[in-house]
Formats: structure tokens, sequence, C-alpha cells
């Protein structure tokens, strides 16, 4: 048994207890939720000593939140299983970390690119996938929204950091939207699955 299905199986064990004498409906919502609890802190885990062991850790926290929160409005490919989501995020979230810090000197340019390419994808997000289908229009209409905004905000965060000379945020800022922006796009997705099928 490798460590991806020790973590579901201890997850799924403990929603078992947590559950029992519960409806299955209700079970299995506490298996799912335990179950991306574990999985998302084993991830951000070993991505987190990774960066460490990297020099990138700050550039890697920062994209990490602009990446997860903007993932939550632009939808897109979703691996299908845990091993596949797990090295495919360690692997571009490291990437785009030590971007960061190479390109660090080209902030303006970075974030130039970063609102072209947060301009490119909007009209298609959020972008439905086999895993993660279209909720209708209304529904479709306010994960717009949500991306909306957090682009807004993360686009006034970048100016501020620019403004006070905090470049290395300023450049991890731009990455974690181009990282969204890559992971939304048919050439990021085309990538991704190749990368799980490794």
């Amino acid at each position: 048994m490798n460590i991806f299905e020790s973590i579901e199986n201890f997850s799924y064990m403990i929603a078992d207890k947590i559950g029992y004498g519960d409806s299955e409906d209700n079970i299995e919502l506490y298996r799912y939720s335990i179950f991306m609890i574990f999985s998302q802190f084993f991830t951000m885990g070993s991505g987190f000593i990774i960066s460490l062991l990297l020099g990138c850790t700050t550039p890697y926290i920062i994209i990490t939140i602009v990446f997860a929160l903007l993932r939550r409005g632009t939808g897109g490919f979703h691996c299908d299983t845990f091993a596949g989501c797990y090295f495919t995020s360690i692997i571009m979230l490291i990437i785009f970390s030590m971007f960061s810090i190479v390109f660090v000197n080209y902030y303006e340019i970075l974030f130039i690119i970063s609102i072209i390419g947060a301009i490119y994808i909007f009209p298609i997000c959020p972008k439905p996938s086999e895993n993660s289908p279209s909720r209708g229009y209304s529904e479709d209409i306010r994960f717009r929204k949500i991306l909306r905004n957090y682009l807004i905000i993360f686009i006034i965060l970048n100016i501020i950091c620019m403004y006070y000379g905090i470049f290395i945020f300023s450049s991890s800022i731009s990455f974690g939207i181009l990282e969204a922006v890559f992971a939304t796009s048919d050439i990021g997705e085309f990538i991704i699955k190749n990368i799980v099928k490794l």
C-alpha cells in the first residue's frame, strides 16, 4: 500500500467513526471532507518542505494562496486520483515559485502579463471538466464573480507591493495568477494531462 492509499484509508476510517450510526449520505460527506483536509495538508506540507530545501518558501506560500483562491472561480481540469493531483500540484507550485525568484527583476512585465492572461481566461471561466461540469448559467456567473473579485484584490495587492518595493511578493502574486491561467488554458490542460500519465 502506498502513502496515497494510506491517507485515503485513514481518512475514511476517521470519517466512519465520526459518522457511526449516521446516514450513508452523511458518511460519504464526512469521508470526502476529511480526505480533502488530509490530502491538502499532505500536499501543501510536502511542497512547503521542498520549498524550504530549494530556498523559495515565500513565493511558494504566496503562489499557493493566490492559485488556490483563483482556482475556486477558474474551474478547469482536475486529476482523477490523489497521486496525480499531488504530483501535478507539487511540480507546478515549485516551478512557478522558482520562476518568481528567477524573474523577480521583471516584476512590472510579469504584472502586465498576468493581467493579460487573466483577461484571456476570464470569459471561459469557470471552465467545465469531466470531474467538474458546469453548474448552469447562474452558478457560472456566481463563480465568475468570485474570480473577478479575487483578481481585483490580487491586482491591488500587487500594485501595493510594487509601490513599496516588495518585488518578490509582486512577482509571486503575478506567478500565482499565471499558474491559474496556465491550469485553465487548453495548452496547460494538455501538459497537465500528460504529466499525470507519466
